[in-house]
């Protein structure tokens, strides 16, 4: 590619020009956005373009929220000012009617206490009003102060202010509740001024009642208040857990695809004819070429002289100005690439677009040095860490099939995080509910034990009830809180993972992905089948969980019985041939990780070979897991055929079989003896500790000497022959065993032979002192 690059502007002015206005502007390219508009060609993050900062809001839409908050900042004071004023009314009104005479009747004493009591109740509620108002503020408050704070003392703690956020109600109930008991006791239950319990009737300890409710409400909101720090550390814990990294990579992803996406459409416009099909797929949101409804509307705009992305983008640019912003803007490139993504059709589109205007002509894969040319030498930086963002193999270039199977994916991943998220909130939030009822209940069982006389009648049956009930729903109450520590503290897994399902020893397992979650079950989607398997919670504690999604690379192994026979030249063979075939196939295997084992002999008739390999990826893919395994056993099979390499008793042919005949003959008894004692002299003479001495040549026979000295010309040619032979399996077997070879005599560097290997002059400590 011949065209220079370097001046690809970072981010256009405007990025939301659609494929009809780049139609329409093709007359005058002066009116182009893209061809002859201004660019901000200012470079700021280069080096760190995956951590920047999120797009900020539109500078109208700051406004707006500035304005909503004030007027609600207005209504909350209103609301606090005229119910504090209607409260403050009868405390006015009582301040000076208690006050009594030194000679005043027992019955205006009485009606005095009846005024004060009005008054220090009223006063009760005005301060209660007054602390749920202070409370409430601390609510609203904290937060934002704990980011402040976070920011100057450790920034990595400003994402948890979001959970301060969350607290405020249960910080303003348990601050009012304890606030008003305080003050009760105080006021009324302890006041030595007033005489409450004058009234002779049965509700005349009114006060007691309401203090022991005020009492048992206040030990409810301090477990209402430990419950949601509780349920907030689960959501906070659970969705670190499944999303942390996953979401981070996501993200990388997908500023990677904004840049090359916009470099994309610089070197081709959006409707030229060369990704006019490309285009009108990730236009329409279904992803196919078919016309949908929003088609039909734009094109009834069309009649009219407008575009649906065009309209929509009105209040885009009505809103902000700011080239950063893709509030509004569908055909943004932020709004491009989400759009794409939720379908698998339109990804493999937008990645097609992408990789065939970035690849120069001859070439079959995406390099780094293409991104850099197309960028510019100015962001050198920001084009390596795009380029690692998207080369999840580390191969250095990314053909076309790769590159769109990692934008799908992509999307796939992220579309499972918000699926997750959905049925974890779903989880979470039946949780909530639960523990809120089981405080409630047990509130309202200790009020209903002490004020209602019914109760404490029936307790002793209401105690073997209990009793009773706790066998009969034994068995639920452990089938739920077993699934609530399956899948918050164990959690195994997260919807959309493929796992492997097995016994505890690891057998007898299905592969299946998980398709949705629940306290109490799991749905999963099964491999095989295609067919949904639902299993309780409490059963799946009782299984392995492999999850393959989780996993960094997995590695596969194979085995094979070979014969006893086999040389080690012929397995160094075949390990060489393995490793050349995964170095040639560096995209699909990882170079390196063969690893070549024989891990038993069984009796000595079979020997028996592990092979174990390791994939670029994860087993989440289960088509392409199929795809690698078979095409190295494929290989496999093609290297055993070429050594060639024989299953156990195979190397040599059978009695009866070609190259080895079988004959059946008579013997004589002397026969056989005779045949018995050479058979055990030939295995003595084969045994290393034989001491028999070899007779002479020349007294074997009375050959002339010319046949005597061709035996022994034949003998030594045999000798060398076995010599060359054992030394080629020696070095096979060190190759095969990895052993270290014996050391030879060599020559150091004065020239005198040394008896024993080299490896250096220095002499340790520990060997002088024991010299």
């Amino acid at each position: 590619m011949d065209t220079n690059y370097a001046y690809v502007p970072r981010k256009p002015v405007q990025t939301t020009t659609s494929s009809i206005d780049f139609i329409s502007q093709e007359g005058d390219p002066s009116a182009s956005s893209l061809t002859g508009g201004q660019y901000d060609t200012t470079y700021t993050g280069a080096s760190d373009w995956s951590h920047q900062p999120l797009l900020p809001l539109p500078s109208a839409a700051v406004k707006s929220h500035r304005r909503r908050l004030f007027w609600w900042a207005v209504r909350y004071a209103l609301v606090f000012i005229f119910i504090f004023v209607i409260l403050l009314i009868p405390i006015i009104v009582l301040s000076d009617q208690g006050d009594l005479d030194d000679d005043a009747p027992i019955e205006a004493i009485i009606a005095a206490q009846r005024v004060n009591l009005g008054f220090y109740i009223a006063l009760w509620l005005e301060i209660t009003w007054v602390f749920a108002a202070f409370f409430d503020i601390i609510g609203l408050v904290l937060p934002y102060l704990f980011r402040f704070i976070a920011r100057y003392v450790n920034s990595a703690h400003q994402r948890y202010w979001r959970v301060f956020k969350f607290m405020r109600r249960p910080i303003c109930f348990l601050g009012t509740t304890v606030a008003a008991f305080v003050f009760f006791s105080a006021a009324i239950q302890d006041n030595p001024i007033l005489l409450v319990d004058t009234d002779p009737e049965a509700w005349s300890d009114w006060n007691n009642v309401v203090s022991d409710v005020l009492q048992q409400l206040t030990l409810w909101m301090a477990f209402y208040l430990i419950e949601k720090v509780a349920i907030s550390y689960i959501a906070i814990h659970y969705h670190y857990r499944r999303t942390g990294t996953t979401l981070e990579r996501t993200k990388n992803i997908q500023q990677a695809l904004i840049i090359l996406y916009e470099a994309s459409i610089y070197l081709h416009k959006v409707g030229d004819h060369t990704f006019s099909e490309e285009d009108a797929i990730i236009r329409n949101a279904k992803g196919d070429m078919k016309p949908s409804a929003r088609v039909r509307l734009s094109s009834y705009f069309s009649r009219l002289g407008l575009d649906s992305y065009k309209f929509v983008s009105l209040f885009g640019n009505f809103i902000s100005d700011d080239s950063d912003s893709h509030w509004l803007r569908p055909g943004s490139s932020y709004g491009t690439i989400e759009r794409a993504w939720a379908n698998p059709t339109a990804a493999a589109a937008l990645a097609r677009r992408i990789w065939l205007s970035l690849v120069p002509r001859g070439q079959y894969g995406l390099s780094e040095s293409d991104v850099l040319e197309i960028l510019g030498p100015n962001r050198a930086a920001e084009a390596k860490s795009l380029f690692t963002a998207i080369d999840a193999n580390d191969s250095g270039y990314i053909p076309l099939d790769d590159f769109v199977g990692m934008v799908t994916e992509a999307g796939k991943q992220k579309h499972n995080i918000f699926k997750t998220i959905a049925d974890m909130d779903h989880c979470i939030n039946t949780l909530d509910w639960l523990f809120l009822l089981i405080i409630a209940a047990v509130m309202i069982f200790f009020i209903m034990l002490l004020y209602v006389p019914a109760i404490k009648e029936i307790q002793s049956v209401l105690s073997s009830l209990a009793i009773g009930l706790s066998f009969a729903i034994g068995r639920t109450i452990n089938h739920l809180l077993t699934g609530i520590i399956f899948i918050f503290f164990d959690h195994p897994f997260d919807s959309g993972d493929v796992v492997r399902l097995c016994t505890p020893n690891l057998k007898d397992g299905i592969v299946c992905t998980v398709k949705r979650q629940s306290l109490t079950y799991t749905v999963f989607r099964r491999f095989d089948s295609n067919s949904d398997l639902q299993i309780s919670n409490e059963e799946l504690v009782r299984k392995s969980i492999e999850n393959f999604t989780r996993s960094e690379i997995n590695k596969q192994s194979i085995t094979m019985f070979l014969d006893f026979r086999t040389s080690f030249k012929d397995l160094n063979k075949l390990q060489g041939m393995l490793e050349t075939f995964i170095a040639d196939n560096n995209r699909d295997y990882v170079p390196g990780s063969l690893a070549f084992n024989v891990t038993s002999l069984h009796e000595l008739n079979k020997m028996e070979v592990r092979i174990v390999f390791t994939h670029r990826n994860n087993w989440s893919n289960e088509k392409l897991r199929s795809m690698r395994s078979n095409k190295f056993h494929c290989n496999l099979i093609a290297a055993c055929r070429q050594i060639p390499l024989f299953k156990p008793g195979a190397l040599l042919p059978g009695p009866g079989e070609n190259g080895n005949p079988l004959y059946t003959a008579q013997l004589s008894v002397s026969d056989v003896t005779e045949n018995i004692q050479k058979e055990l002299q030939r295995r003595q003479g084969l045994r290393w500790d034989n001491e028999m001495k070899k007779e002479e040549i020349g007294a074997q026979s009375e050959d002339s000497d010319e046949e005597v000295a061709a035996k022994i010309e034949a003998a030594k040619k045999q000798a060398e022959a076995a010599n060359e032979m054992k030394k080629t399996e020696k070095e096979a077997f060190q190759k095969v065993s990895r052993s270290v070879p014996q050391p030879q005599p060599v020559a150091s560097s004065t020239g005198v032979n040394v008896p024993r290997a080299t490896s250096g002059l220095r002499l340790a400590a520990r060997h002088t002192e024991d010299a």
